[in-house]
């Protein structure tokens, strides 16, 4: 009788040695690889992402993903970077089989939504093929984030450059033109620097307004209903 439940007890044991053997495989097969086009970007500036599915192991690999909207498999722990999706008129789920030393590839268009106050941001890309339970994560990725007064900079030049041109030729196109540019400033958060330089610009150009309001344009017995420049 021993000897019977000896050999029961080793088979059972070997079941068990296989399919941790199998899970430890699975788990290993793939590698997500993450390369971002720049080094250096601004918020609210897209950039392309390669994301590369790779296989290290000497055997196929298949994975099910979506045709069309594939970034559904993809995730991100960093809430401060996002992508562009896309509308798909034909979208269904399908195998991708990745040879040994092969990669399954695709390409994101990403972006930093709104200001961030560090030098840097680390992101990490998940990818979890359609039915299974694992998901393969990346090594950190990092980019240089350009700092917001650089960034508010050159919208701030261009607006200034507008209520120049505007106090030379009094049309009103300059005029507008600012408000629109100033307007697409982004709100720079704590950066003090950053704040005065959009100060000064909402100032001067509500002073640049006050100073060429003509005050025969409204008939004193009608509410105001536009302003006329000088």
């Amino acid at each position: 009788m021993k000897p019977k439940i000896i050999l029961c007890l080793a088979l059972v044991l070997r079941g068990v040695l296989a399919t941790f053997s199998t899970r430890a495989a699975d788990t290993n097969s793939l590698r997500v690889v993450v390369i971002p086009s720049k080094t250096e970007v601004r918020v609210k500036e897209t950039f392309k992402v390669t994301l590369r599915v790779e296989n290290p192991t000497t055997t196929n690999q298949t994975v099910r993903v979506m045709s069309c909207s594939w970034y559904q498999e993809w995730q991100t722990r960093n809430t401060n970077i996002s992508w562009i999706g896309w509308i798909c008129t034909r979208n269904v789920d399908m195998n991708v089989k990745i040879p040994p030393g092969g990669a399954y590839t695709n390409e994101l268009e990403m972006f930093i939504p709104k200001p961030i106050f560090k030098k840097t941001l680390s992101f990490r890309m998940g990818f979890t093929p359609i039915g299974s339970e694992t998901t393969f994560w990346s090594d950190a990725v990092v980019i240089a984030v350009a700092p917001v007064l650089a960034m508010m900079t050159n919208q701030i030049n261009q607006a200034t450059s507008l209520l120049m041109e505007f106090k030379k030729s009094k049309s009103a196109d300059p005029l507008e033109k600012t408000l629109r540019a100033a307007e697409r400033i982004p709100f720079p958060g704590i950066d003090t620097v950053a704040r005065r330089e959009q100060a000064k610009l909402w100032l001067s150009l509500l002073a640049t307004i006050d100073q060429n309001i003509d005050p025969s344009f409204d008939d004193p017995h009608n509410p105001p209903n536009a302003i006329a420049i000088k």
